[in-house]
């Protein structure tokens, strides 16, 4: 029976097609070959010239080197980099576990990956073949690309492609999950900040800087932080596989819940280094939040009674006057938020706990959520431990870093209650929730930044 799928052209038949088309297309008479000729030696300058622009001296990109650590956490101290650490790795590792639990395990023909892999290494061949070697600096040629350089890259660029090639003759209509390959790019990634080396500053232990720079791996003093990270997302990755083939879907609530808490948990307790004891958990906090838990858990039993149901709407305006109220008052930042979030829970109680086993869900949520706001705002309104020169210790890409996830984890929950309060057919609430949503997406957010920023300031002061 004859075959119904596809084969493979021999080379001949696919090397005949290909040099058609560049008769055809490129070569095609002698004012097409000049035209080309012209136009690969135009598009061969432009490059040379941009590689060039790169990786001269005068770009100075060894300050990059010299400033790393500046560029990341700014003046966060030393002694204190473990924090550093674990914020990145917790972040991380959430993010293996909803890899691997949310992964489609989707497959790709190792011919067409293949494939791929030739684009790329040509393109870098490419670059190689064109780069300068020397480029004049304040009328000085200057050696940027020695040919030994460029003759190792060729190298080891020509070993590549015959690899993937042999990879693609042998193993044409086998296929490889998707995440593997991720995973092999995320590999080489990793490795690469153990082989590749570049001038770095070193200094000794009384803060003198050693000169000559030496030449050390691109990362020296975070390698292994890094490795071991990478290897607690794989492990994450396998957790989330794994829960996701025993059909534990509610893990998928969880690991949202984990990313929105996570950038507080960070903000609040990790990076803070909080200077707290426990006495002020102990009758301060603790006490707090049994007593909004109770609040609250009789909200949710006692709203959709009968003799409560005709009001419902004042009480509702009642506790709104009343967290308004509290708001500016002197008191406590946990009894602000706790009195607002507790008109939040009157507000919706009576939609949502509308049977025996939602009031009962509902009050579980609502005990974890203020024990855990109470223990975060405990955190975040007790001092740092962190010594900076200047006003905050949150800079460097480590700011970019926060400002991301809270964006990310952050808004998105709140935005969803406000669009839910849109909806309400309480005027009150639906008038207040409109008015930030029209309010907050009228202003550039850069603005609202600066303004948190502002008042986040004269807090502290």
């Amino acid at each position: 029976m004859q075959d119904n799928k596809t084969l493979e052209s021999p080379p001949e038949v696919q090397f005949a097609g290909v040099s058609r088309w560049l008769k055809e297309n490129l070569f095609s008479s002698l004012s097409s070959s000049i035209l080309t000729v012209l136009s690969i030696a135009a598009v061969v300058s432009v490059f040379r010239a941009i590689i060039g622009f790169f990786i001269s001296p005068e770009r100075e990109w060894t300050a990059v080197t010299y400033n790393l650590q500046l560029y990341m956490v700014q003046a966060y101290p030393e002694s204190d980099f473990i924090r550093v650490w674990i914020t990145v790795g917790l972040l991380i590792f959430l993010l293996g576990l909803s890899w691997g639990f949310n992964s489609l395990k989707e497959k790709v023909i190792i011919k067409e990956w293949c494939d791929g892999l030739l684009k790329g290494i040509s393109s870098f061949l490419f670059i190689v073949l064109i780069a300068p070697t020397s480029v004049d600096v304040e009328g000085t040629t200057v050696e940027v690309f020695s040919n030994n350089t460029r003759y190792i890259c060729l190298a080891v660029g020509v070993g590549l492609i015959l690899t993937v090639y042999l990879l693609r003759k042998t193993y044409p209509k086998n296929e490889i999950v998707r995440d593997r390959i991720s995973f092999l790019y995320l590999s080489l990634l990793v490795g690469s900040i153990w082989i590749i080396k570049v001038p770095t500053v070193t200094f000794t232990s009384s803060n003198e800087r050693v000169d000559p720079d030496p030449f050390l791996p691109l990362a020296n003093t975070t390698t292994i932080p890094w490795t071991i990270i990478f290897g607690f997302m794989i492990f994450a990755y396998l957790i989330g596989s794994f829960l996701k083939a025993k059909g534990k879907n509610s893990m998928s609530r969880l690991i949202l819940s984990s990313w929105v808490l996570a950038p507080l948990v960070i903000v609040s307790w990790i990076y803070r280094k909080p200077d707290f004891g426990m006495s002020n958990i102990l009758t301060l906090d603790i006490p707090i939040a049994v007593t909004f838990s109770i609040l609250g858990i009789l909200a949710i039993r006692t709203l959709n009674s009968e003799k409560i149901v005709p009001y419902q709407r004042y009480i509702t305006y009642g506790m709104l006057v009343l967290s308004i109220v509290i708001f500016f008052l002197p008191v406590l930042r946990q009894l602000k938020i706790l009195f607002f979030i507790t008109w939040l829970l009157v507000s919706v109680a009576p939609t949502i706990a509308n049977s025996k086993e939602s009031a009962k869900n509902l009050s579980i949520v609502w005990s974890v959520t203020v024990f855990i706001l109470v223990l975060l705002m405990r955190g975040a309104s007790s001092e740092s431990l962190i010594v900076v020169p200047g006003s905050s210790i949150y800079g460097g890409f480590t700011l970019t870093w926060l400002i991301a996830f809270f964006g990310i984890a952050i808004s998105f929950p709140f935005g969803v209650i406000l669009a839910l309060g849109r909806t309400s057919k309480l005027p009150v609430i639906r008038i207040i929730c409109t008015a930030v949503i029209e309010l907050v997406r009228s202003v550039p957010f850069i603005t609202w930044l600066f303004f948190w920023k502002r008042y986040a300031h004269t807090l502290s002061t």
